[in-house]
Formats: structure tokens, C-alpha cells, sequence
């Protein structure tokens, strides 16, 4: 947009305060229309790719009692990005749904809407399922780290996912972020700042006592 200021023939001296006058009246008008991606929402919707596995792990059979009873099973997510945006090189945010490792999946409600906002935004996003179930009932506070930590493999296999595929869904593979809601807030934040010397004692092959039987946890 052009702004022409027109003044009858007034002194040179008057020139620049003239300018700067016109400036800062067409200020406020060039600033509100702008879109700044990643922060405003700039893009009309954002283009769901679901079901994509990204990657395999043993998920323990119900009812968790014998954690050396598994399955493995697809790790699976669904990609959210910014329609019809031409970058491809954009930051990405992983979303954790909640569920305190016992239940929820990767289409609940709050995660697929910050999935969808934070797409119109520029990022790509993505919603994850993780490995779910633990026992309750015995040892729940060796169970409960068992749980979360299988939660944390999950997460930060979905890191390197994105990371290894990033040229494909369009993503700057040194911009991954990780963010969730409860059970999935434990792990964005260990995922971020949990290392080898940090793991719990208890993430490691157990034996284990649940309803008077003795079992291994691998």
C-alpha cells in the first residue's frame, strides 16, 4: 500500500518533519497488515495426514500383571500441516495426550486442537499414541515409573521420527519441540532432560511380586 503526502510548496525546512508525520500515521495501518507466522494464525486450515507409524515396541498384554507377556505393536501419530504454506523448513511440535498412562490416545479433543491451531500458525504439528497400561494394584510406585518411562522411549522415538523423515514432512529437524497434557507433559519434560545417568533404578530388568506371584520386568 502507497501513501502520497501532499503539501503547497512549504519550506524545505518543513520536508522532514512533513515525512515523518506521514510515517507514523501510516504506522499503524502497515503494521496491522501484517501476518507474522508463528505467532498469528496465517494459513486458512492445516492438511491432516493420519496413521503414519512411527515405530514398533513390545506393548504389554492386558491385564499387565507379567510385564514379560507383550505384543509388539505400532507406534502411531497424525501429522498436521499448515495448508497451502510453501516453507519447508518449519519448526515442529509433538503433542502427548493424557490419560496417566492408562488410557487416552492420540484423537483426544485438546490434542487435536492445538495440533490444528499451532499448524495455522506455520508449525507442523503431531498427536501420538504411546504405549499405555501398568499394574496398580502391586507395587504401584515400580509400575508407575516402568509406565511413564515406556511413555518416554515412545516420545523420543517420535523425536527422531521427525528428525530421520523431516525432509519429507517439511520440517527444520533442529526445531522439534515436545509438549503435552498430564501423563503427556511427563513426557515432553523427561524426554527433554532425562539422560543415561538419570534413569531410574527401576527402568531396568526387575523381579517383582504382583498377587503373590514373583515376575521379570524386562
Amino acid at each position: 500500500m502507497h501513501y502520497l503526502c501532499i503539501s503547497p510548496n512549504p519550506p524545505i525546512m518543513k520536508h522532514k518533519t512533513l515525512l515523518y508525520i506521514c510515517f507514523f500515521l501510516a504506522l499503524p495501518i502497515l503494521v496491522s497488515s501484517q501476518n507474522y507466522r508463528y505467532v498469528q494464525t496465517v494459513f486458512p486450515g492445516s492438511v491432516k495426514t493420519a496413521g503414519i507409524i512411527y515405530g514398533t515396541a513390545p506393548f504389554l498384554n492386558s491385564p499387565y500383571i507379567n510385564e514379560a507377556a507383550t505384543t509388539v505393536q505400532n507406534l502411531v501419530l497424525d501429522l498436521y500441516r499448515p495448508q497451502n504454506d510453501t516453507f519447508s523448513n518449519r519448526p515442529a511440535i509433538i503433542f502427548a495426550h493424557p490419560g496417566g498412562f492408562v488410557t487416552g490416545n492420540r484423537n483426544v479433543d485438546d490434542m487435536v486442537a492445538f495440533c490444528d491451531t499451532f499448524a495455522r500458525k506455520g508449525y507442523v504439528t503431531a498427536t501420538i499414541d504411546y504405549r499405555q497400561g501398568l499394574e496398580v494394584l502391586d507395587n504401584p510406585d515400580l509400575h508407575y515409573q516402568r509406565g511413564a518411562y515406556r511413555g518416554i522411549q515412545d516420545g523420543r522415538t517420535a523425536v527422531r521420527f521427525l528428525r530421520a523423515n523431516a525432509a519429507q514432512y517439511g520440517i527444520d529437524p533442529d526445531k522439534v519441540y515436545f509438549a503435552g497434557s498430564s501423563a503427556g507433559s511427563f513426557i515432553a519434560i523427561t524426554s527433554v532432560y532425562l539422560d543415561a545417568t538419570e534413569l531410574p533404578p527401576m527402568s531396568v530388568q526387575v523381579s517383582y511380586t504382583a498377587f503373590f506371584q514373583n515376575y521379570t520386568g524386562p
